[in-house]
């Protein structure tokens, strides 16, 4: 991800949560993709922190509590929420057409939220950058 941040710009952490996001609201596969995702992300700082020599439990609540890790979260809290929705209209056979339009409603917020989201990440990562001395 940071060589893909690093050839393609800042754009490449939206186009990767954005391709999140749209897995996330296909039916059953979007929350298996979610625990998945959860998973890796989880297993990924365990590894960073066992690198850095520091606290899994204190890194994860560093993330948590960054602005864009909010942001991010309510974009794709909404879309798995939709997802269960679209479940059950699925599963009860009923008013799935009036849920396309919620659906796609779903998605652009989505998606605007992930773009606040990058811009929130770029502006925090560049003002945590110039706080740190060079080495």
């Amino acid at each position: 991800m940071a060589q893909d941040v690093q050839e393609g710009g800042y754009m490449a952490i939206f186009f990767n949560n954005a391709m999140v996001t749209v897995t996330f609201l296909v039916p059953l596969l979007g929350l298996g993709s979610a625990l998945m995702s959860s998973f890796t992300t989880g297993a990924a700082l365990s590894a960073l922190a066992q690198q850095a020599g520091t606290n899994p439990q204190m890194l994860f609540l560093l993330m948590v509590v960054m602005p864009h890790s909010l942001i991010e979260f309510s974009a794709y809290s909404l879309v798995l929420s939709e997802n269960i929705v679209v479940m059950q209209k699925l599963l009860s056979r009923k008013g799935i057409n009036d849920e396309v339009g919620t659906l796609f409603a779903s998605l652009v917020l989505a998606l605007a939220l992930l773009l606040v989201a990058m811009v929130v990440e770029v502006l925090t990562s560049q003002l945590l950058t110039s706080m740190v001395p060079p080495v």
